[in-house]
C-alpha cells in the first residue's frame, strides 16, 4: 500500500556547530602581522577586488606555507578592516580571513560560513555564537590560498560593545566553520575546529581613521586558541499517526553524549546552542512492503518519468480537483490517479493502489 505523505522536514543539521563552554586555553598570546589597511578613498572601495597574493605579500612567505596533500585548511591571517569609531568607516568595516590550503584541492566558494561570538559575558568571556556567512573574494590559481569576508553591523556593534569595556580592545572568537571541497567531498569537522577555534584581539587603528593613527597606523593584533567540543551527533525521527488530507508531520531531532570529563573539569554544562532548518518536499513516498522498497531504491533521486517496461513497479498517488459550477450550488470533487513510469489517468474511488 502506497501513502502519500507530503510533510513538513525539520533538517537537523549532521553535527551541532559545537558546545561552547566559555574555556581559553593556557597559551602565550601570538602577535600577529596585520594587513596594511589605509583609510584613503580608493582602498575604502577597492579591498574586495585586490588581489590575495597582493594582500599576503608584506605579512607571509608563500615558501612557509607548501603544498601538502594530507594538509588540512587553517587560517594564517585574520584581518580587521577599518574599525573606527567613526561613523563613516562604518560601511567598510569587515573581517578578512585567508586561508591555507595545503593539499590544493579546491575548496567550494559557496555556502561557506564560521560560527563567531556575538556577546560577551561581563567577565569578557563569549556569551552566544551565531554562525556567519564567509563570502568568498579571490584565489589563486592553484587553490592554495583563499580570501574570504565577514561582514555585518551585527558585528561590529559587538565589536564596538565589548571595546567599550576593555579600553578599545576588539575581540573576535571563533568556534566553527563550515567548509566542502568543490567536489562535493567534506572536511574532517573535528580537526578543522582544531584550526580554526580562535580568539582574536585587536588594538589600535588603521591608518588615518582615527586621530592617534593619522600619520601612521599603530594596529596591532594577537591570537590564542579556543576550546571547543566536537560533539558527535545521532539522528532520531518521529510520526505521527495520522495522516490528514494525505499531510502527515514529523519531528526531526538529535542526541548525544557529552564526556563526563568536562563536566569533572568544568564543573557544568551551561549553555548548548544549535540551529534547525524547516523544509517543505517535494511528494514523499513511505511503504511498508520490502520487496518495493529494495527494487526501487536504486531509482532515488532519478527521474522516472518516462515509461520503462523493465521496471517492475508503479508509483501511484491521487490528487483532487474540487470545482463550483457557474451559479455556485453544483459541486464536483474529481480525483485523478497520477504515477511516475506510467501515463496519467482518472480513478474512481480514493484508494491507493499498488502495481
Amino acid at each position: 500500500m502506497w501513502r502519500k505523505i507530503n510533510k513538513k522536514l525539520h533538517k537537523i543539521s549532521a553535527s551541532i556547530a559545537a558546545i561552547f563552554v566559555g574555556i581559553i586555553f593556557a597559551f602565550s598570546p601570538l602577535t600577529l602581522s596585520v594587513l596594511p589597511a589605509y583609510a584613503s578613498s580608493s582602498y575604502l572601495t577597492d579591498y574586495d577586488s585586490t588581489d590575495i597574493m597582493d594582500d599576503l605579500a608584506d605579512v607571509v612567505d608563500a615558501t612557509e606555507y607548501p603544498e601538502n596533500e594530507n594538509g588540512l585548511p587553517e587560517i594564517i591571517v585574520m584581518q580587521e578592516y577599518l574599525y573606527s569609531e567613526k561613523i563613516f568607516y562604518a560601511d567598510y568595516y569587515g573581517l578578512y580571513i585567508y586561508i591555507y590550503n595545503p593539499n590544493e584541492k579546491p575548496l567550494s566558494t559557496r555556502n561557506c560560513s564560521i560560527s563567531m561570538a556575538i556577546s560577551y559575558k561581563a567577565d569578557g568571556t563569549p556569551n552566544d555564537f551565531s554562525n556567519k556567512k564567509m563570502t568568498f573574494l579571490d584565489k589563486t590559481e592553484n587553490s592554495r590560498f583563499y580570501k574570504f569576508k565577514i561582514a555585518g553591523t551585527e558585528i561590529l556593534k559587538t565589536a564596538k560593545g565589548y571595546a567599550a569595556l576593555h579600553d578599545g580592545k576588539r575581540r573576535y572568537d571563533f568556534a566553527d566553520i563550515t567548509l566542502l571541497y568543490e567536489d562535493g567531498t567534506t572536511l574532517d569537522t573535528a580537526s578543522l575546529n582544531r584550526r580554526f577555534s580562535k580568539t582574536y584581539y585587536f588594538t589600535g587603528y588603521a591608518q588615518g581613521v582615527s586621530d592617534e593613527s593619522s600619520v601612521v597606523s599603530t594596529l596591532k593584533s594577537e591570537s590564542e586558541a579556543l576550546e571547543t567540543i566536537v560533539l558527535n551527533v545521532k539522528h532520531a525521527n518521529y510520526r505521527t499517526g495520522d495522516v490528514v488530507d494525505f499531510v502527515q508531520d514529523e519531528i526531526n531531532t538529535v542526541y548525544f553524549s557529552v564526556d563526563e570529563k568536562y563536566f569533572a573539569e568544568y564543573g557544568s554544562l551551561q549553555k548548548i546552542k544549535s540551529e534547525w532548518y524547516e523544509y517543505k518536499t517535494k511528494p514523499i513516498f513511505v511503504t511498508s512492503d520490502s520487496g518495493a522498497y529494495a527494487d526501487l531504491y536504486d531509482y532515488i533521486g532519478k527521474s522516472i518519468g518516462t515509461v520503462d517496461n523493465d521496471l517492475p513497479w508503479r508509483v501511484l498517488w491521487e490528487e483532487s480537483l474540487k470545482t463550483h459550477a457557474v451559479n455556485g450550488y453544483a459541486y464536483y470533487n474529481y480525483s485523478f490517479g497520477k504515477n511516475y513510469n506510467g501515463a496519467m489517468g482518472k480513478i474512481s474511488n480514493t484508494t491507493f493502489k499498488q502495481y
